[in-house]
């Protein structure tokens, strides 16, 4: 056997074992996929209905006095809060944050990068960052502590405004990275809406402005753990994807380097042949 058909041997082999890897790895995305996509609906529900709550509560005609329906004129810049994943191989899912980001930040603004690939990406950049968060678990008790610091900083103003950047999960092929703001919070006045016509049967006591003041710490946990779980649905599917494509790729060499080792060992096989019959005239 030729050292080049040798060579193009060894190259099929370890690619066969790279694509039984990526195959494993694609099995485990789908798998975390779905755990995912089920936890993310099972909140949904929940944080839809808490969405309509809050704004039933502070869209009526009393006025609920709040820092946290102003903007902090006086803080310096903005709050970004940029969730990214720990772990690689999920094809461009951290990139398309990255780009989106970075063509919104200021130099006075203050980072909250959750995921060690955003912490390495933005570990050499000028902005202020805050490192407390990196490795925040995708859980709603761990959650209420970046929830908590946001709060107490808004309030005391540190920061102008607060924004949460995540990719929301579209379908199987799809994503997009989506930025929110999440304090200052936003009137909407409807006429329609009154004390008395909040929700049928609705009773809020003692007044509507106590009851904000103990709904928002669970309304700004409950948002920030959203913006999670949808992040991790998408990191799961890009990383299921991108293991997709990786297999398929080293399905396609190991085709090509076939096809080229027999095409090598026909001719050698030929060149045998001839040098057989050449020896015995």
């Amino acid at each position: 056997m030729s050292v080049a058909m040798q060579v193009t041997k060894r190259r099929i082999t370890s690619i066969k074992a790279t694509s039984k890897i990526t195959k494993a790895m694609k099995l485990v995305a789908i798998t975390k996929l779905k755990v995912w996509q089920r936890r993310y609906e099972e909140n949904k529900h929940f944080s839809d209905d808490f969405i309509e709550l809050m704004q039933n509560t502070v869209n009526t005609d009393e006025e609920i006095t709040s820092p946290y329906f102003e903007e902090q004129v006086e803080a310096e810049g903005d709050l970004h809060v940029i969730i990214t994943s720990s772990l690689g191989l999920c094809g461009s899912f951290n990139n398309a944050i990255y780009a989106k980001v970075e063509s919104l930040l200021q130099p006075t603004d203050t980072l909250i990068i959750v995921g060690r690939r955003g912490h390495r990406h933005f570990q050499d950049t000028s902005y202020a960052k805050i490192e407390n968060f990196i490795d925040l678990g995708i859980d709603f008790d761990e959650t209420r502590f970046l929830a908590s610091f946001i709060r107490h900083a808004y309030a005391e103003k540190k920061y102008r405004r607060v924004f949460v950047h995540y990719t929301e999960y579209l379908n199987s092929l799809a994503s997009r990275v989506n930025s929110e703001q999440l304090l200052p919070l936003k009137r909407k006045k409807d006429a329609n809406l009154t004390s008395e016509n909040l929700h049928p049967g609705a009773i809020v006591e003692p007044t509507r402005e106590e009851f904000f003041i103990s709904l928002l710490p669970i309304y700004i946990n409950s948002r920030l753990y959203s913006f999670l779980l949808a992040s991790q649905v998408s990191e799961q599917s890009a990383r299921r994807n991108a293991m997709e494509q990786a297999t398929k790729n080293a399905d396609d060499l190991i085709d090509r380097l076939m096809i080229e080792y027999n095409t090598a060992r026909q001719a050698a096989i030929t060149q045998e042949i001839t040098e057989v019959i050449a020896g015995g005239k």
